[in-house]
């Protein structure tokens, strides 16, 4: 894929919305390989029926780290 071959291993996430468009970009991109981190705080969820504790530990479960911003700087 495109990602690929660029060389890239690695896959920083921030959208709208964490619940749903979020949550299966970093699924799909866990699934194929990618280091994937999703960055909380640039992001904001639709949140039905508590559906953002349900995408992050669906996320959490496939390995997908999340994380503030501030960890991110150096």
């Amino acid at each position: 894929g495109y990602l690929r071959e660029r060389g890239l291993k690695r896959v920083f996430l921030g959208g709208l919305a964490t619940d749903f468009c979020v949550l299966y970009s970093a699924l799909d991109a866990c699934r194929e390989g990618f280091e994937t981190i999703v960055i909380e705080d640039a992001c904001r969820a639709i949140n039905l029926d508590e559906s953002l504790d349900m995408a992050r530990r669906k996320m959490v479960n496939a390995g997908v780290s999340i994380v503030e911003s501030t960890s991110l700087i150096n």
